[in-house]
């Protein structure tokens, strides 16, 4: 039986509306490249060119899976062609072309387009096998390429280039790399190693510490050693070695010396005392002390000027006190020089070469003088000893002794000779 409206008289053509006693039907245009909607071998075909379905609730169901595709022919979740693709397992592809899609093959969640906005009430993406978020202008697979990379286990690069990138690996930890870094904070601390106070000192911990206050502390030794600790009010380095400055210009210190080098050292104080533990420079209250040692070989001294043969020397020790230029003590023939001391509580000096030409010496108990050419320009001159002297004043020249000579002339039998004793003067 059927039944038949216009042109159609089957299920597959014409125009009008045809219906069986099987149950097929057809309602639609004349030619098959037209509208119409058909019902035949257990399948319902719609094809138009503008489609409306207004309704509250629409349901399509199937009981054996199936799938609904819309766009280009070829589209399928496997050929990835452009369109829309649901199936009834699940799976889905919604693409616009091979560089913008949203798809889901039943094992993998993908998405790909130029912009992603993500915008929920918690705006979170979860995994429960790890999974990765990778972006960038060439999609990074590891953590050391360019672009935004996150793994699922915790790791993730947030990377410019290769001079510039924050990352984390389970490998290597944190690593920040940048030409340029700022870290701001209006409170908090930043602790590397195991330290946790500003004063975390007296135990093995080590690692650097800084709080927002300023106060830093670097700490590599054991307990009480090995630290550099900056606080409001003091610095402390405390170190077996230390370095500050230049390759000419520093100051050094180890093995418990401190060595200063620098083309120009300026120390300023009211006070300063430099002390060991019996040797110390003082300078203070009008005075400069200088103490080697108090034992009887000890010697202080001060040395002034660098070119051998042309120094001054100022020292002391627990026997006497000198001054010295060239000459090592008052009975040195060898060296020229100066010498002035204090010996024992007795005066002594020389001044001279260093042979017996020209000098005038005091070794404590006796004056020698020796020289080519002496002046001695004087209103008067007495020289005089317990009994015998000369005496030149008052228009007056007086030698007297027990035996007075007065010799004019260096040769034996050509000379002039004044002698006068107790009982006769004579000219001969």
């Amino acid at each position: 039986n059927k039944i038949m409206l216009g042109s159609a008289t089957t299920v597959d053509a014409g125009a009008g509306f045809f219906v069986d006693g099987d149950g097929n039907f057809r309602i639609g245009t004349a030619t098959t490249g037209n509208s119409y909607m058909k019902f035949a071998s257990s399948a319902l075909t719609v094809r138009t060119a503008d489609l409306v379905i207004d309704t509250s609730k629409l349901d399509i169901t199937t009981e054996h899976g199936g799938m609904i595709a819309l766009g280009a022919s070829s589209a399928s979740l496997s050929t990835g062609g452009n369109g829309i693709f649901l199936s009834g397992s699940g799976e889905f592809n919604l693409q616009k072309d091979s560089s913008n899609y949203l798809r889901y093959s039943g094992s993998a969640f993908d998405i790909r387009a130029q912009n992603f906005d993500l915008l929920t009430s918690t705006q979170h993406i979860s995994s429960s096998n790890g999974g990765i978020i990778a972006m960038g202008k060439t999609i990074p697979t590891e953590l050391d390429e360019t672009g935004i990379f996150l793994s699922g286990s915790g790791e993730f690069n947030l990377q410019k280039d290769s001079n510039n990138y924050f990352r984390y690996t389970n490998t290597s930890g944190m690593d920040i790399k940048t030409s340029y870094f700022t870290l701001t904070g209006t409170s908090g601390t930043i602790s590397l190693g195991s330290l946790t106070d500003v004063d975390d000192i007296a135990d093995t911990s080590t690692g650097f510490y800084v709080d927002s206050s300023g106060n830093v502390l670097i700490k590599a030794g054991a307990a009480n050693a090995g630290y550099l600790r900056a606080t409001d009010d003091n610095i402390i380095l405390k170190t077996s070695e230390f370095y500050l400055g230049d390759a000419t210009n520093f100051i050094s210190g180890s093995g418990g010396a401190i060595n200063i080098e620098a083309d120009d050292f300026e120390l300023s104080a009211t006070d300063l005392d430099i002390s060991s533990t019996s040797k110390f420079i003082k300078l203070g209250e009008d005075q400069i002390v200088l103490q080697g040692g108090v034992s009887s070989s000890a010697t202080s001294s001060v040395t002034i000027g660098s070119a051998a043969g042309k120094q001054m020397e100022i020292g002391g020790s627990a026997t006497e006190a000198y001054i010295k230029s060239g000459k090592r003590n008052v009975e040195d023939t060898t060296n020229a020089g100066l010498w002035l001391a204090n010996h024992a509580g007795t005066p002594e000096f020389f001044v001279g070469d260093g042979g017996s030409n020209e000098f005038i010496k005091f070794d404590g108990s006796a004056i020698s003088m020796a020289a080519e050419t002496f002046d001695l320009d004087a209103t008067n001159l007495d020289i005089s000893s317990t009994g015998p002297y000369i005496d030149l004043s008052e228009g007056n020249v007086y030698l007297d002794g027990a035996n007075s000579l007065i010799r004019v002339g260096a040769h034996a039998s050509n000379n002039v000779k004044i002698v006068g004793t107790t009982t006769q003067g004579q000219i001969y």
